[in-house]
């Protein structure tokens, strides 16, 4: 029997080789291979999704360029009829050195190479080269995700001709000094909106229009408490995230909310939740009697309204006060399936905690809030009589010896119960993105 070689495999099979090398090693060495190679690296199979990152640490300052004409004209030439998912990340550069026409060049070229892809249904870019989202958009009709970083510091970066993408599904618009222009008209069909580094003023004056609308993020945005009061309007309003900014001051009219995410991004260790924007969830939390998503981090203290919410599964609290707290007593407690807090909340409430559904407890800042470990101690003496708990995360830097012992008591007493000691509690882990796209699954499925 003869060898079986390589070539003696299918051109199906090959192809899902291809498919696990970098699109820059695909297109650089396979070619050389044979013209069979030369002709499957350039499968429509392959071409469906299209994943490119800038390592200019791999070129020489003079072909930069000339590597940026080489992608888009490949763009155009042989990716552009068959790329549904378009992902590029051109932002490793700084063109200081460049003359206003090969910015020009760059520009143009990189712009005409998205325009021509009419088939997109995603596109991802982080770039520096575009310095507005305009004229190239508009030919996307078939766009349904449109995820934008746009990272110009010399001058504003402004956003048009959105409207034409009727069937935009979601839109992330992020960047120091990206500005919608109120000619952008927001598309009708959003579901899902975050807005990054903006003054997100035309939003107010749009809000008619997303009539669709379930889930909106707010990142690093410029604004007041009471300039978005319009957001009231937002009916279909499932999700709201406020990331290092402030909180609407119309949160208790948005009752058709399912999750309310006010927190920092985990880099600018100087944010800090107000103490108005606590005021203003203590005062919405009543009102949001659908409320099943909580995450309050950074903020001046617990807020005192958690035994209003009935409905509540999900609960991620931290906060910079060290006065002593207990979690309150209550049926509040009833459906939440995971709970992330500070040792000492937890410890304190621990005994009249009825919660028999939950599958996951984050610990945190056991070693700033329990010294001698008795708090954690009760917490792990309470988690191993919970048939339903699953996963137990404790957080700090240095754990005390008697919070050490609990963790092993309750490994040896339990030991199906998953236990992570970690230095930082894993909140993303731990309390998954809420998923405003469909109903309130049972949260313990995906642990």
């Amino acid at each position: 029997m003869q060898p079986t070689t390589i070539d003696a495999l299918p051109d199906a099979v090959l192809v899902s080789i291809f498919e696990c090398i970098e699109l820059v090693h695909r297109h650089r060495a396979l070619p050389l291979v044979c013209r069979r190679w030369a002709h499957l690296a350039n499968a429509p199979e392959l071409l469906r999704a299209v994943k490119v990152a800038w390592k200019t640490h791999r070129l020489r300052d003079g072909h930069i360029l000339q590597w940026l004409r080489s992608l888009c004209a490949w763009l155009v030439s042989r990716a552009a009829a068959h790329v549904q998912h378009l992902d590029l990340a051109l932002c490793d550069l700084s063109w200081t050195e460049w003359s206003e026409e090969q910015q020009a060049e760059a520009e143009q070229a990189l712009e005409s190479a998205l325009a021509a892809c009419g088939s997109l249904a995603e596109l991802r870019l982080m770039t520096n080269l575009v310095h507005s989202a305009g004229a190239w958009v508009a030919p996307l009709h078939s766009l349904r995700r449109l995820h934008l970083t746009l990272m110009s510091e010399a001058r504003d970066t402004p956003v048009w001709a959105l409207h034409h993408l009727t069937a935009l599904d979601q839109l992330e618009l992020l960047g120091g000094r990206i500005r919608l222009q109120p000619g952008a008209g927001l598309p009708s069909s959003l579901t899902s909106l975050r807005l990054g580094g903006t003054r997100p003023g035309v939003l107010t004056q749009q809000v008619h229009a997303l009539a669709s609308l379930r889930s909106l993020t707010l990142s690093g945005c410029a604004h007041e408490a009471d300039a978005l009061e319009a957001l009231a309007r937002l009916a279909s309003l499932r999700r709201l995230e406020v990331v290092r900014c402030r909180v609407p001051s119309c949160l208790p009219w948005l009752t058709s909310l399912r999750a309310l995410i006010v927190r920092d991004d985990g880099e600018d260790i100087d944010f800090e939740v107000e103490e108005e924007d606590v005021e203003y969830v203590e005062e919405a939390l009543p009102c949001l009697g659908q409320l099943t998503f909580l995450e309050l981090t950074q903020a001046p203290r617990p807020p005192e309204a958690l035994p209003t919410l009935r409905t509540l599964r999900s609960l991620g609290l931290s906060w910079r006060s060290r006065e002593d707290a207990a979690m309150p007593a209550g049926a509040w407690t009833k459906g939440l399936r995971r709970l992330v807090a500070p040792c000492a909340w937890i410890a304190g409430g621990v005994q009249a905690l009825r919660a028999p559904h939950l599958c996951v407890l984050g610990v945190a800042s056991a070693d700033r809030d329990d010294h001698d470990g008795r708090g954690l101690a009760r917490i792990m003496h309470w988690a191993v009589q919970l048939p339903s708990l699953k996963v137990v995360a404790v957080a700090g830097p240095s754990l005390p010896m008697g919070a050490c012992a609990a963790i092993v008591d309750a490994q040896r007493l339990c030991p199906g119960l998953l236990l992570l000691p970690c230095r930082h509690m894993p909140l993303p882990m731990l309390l998954p993105s809420y998923d405003s796209d469909g109903e309130d699954e049972d949260e313990d499925e995906d642990v």
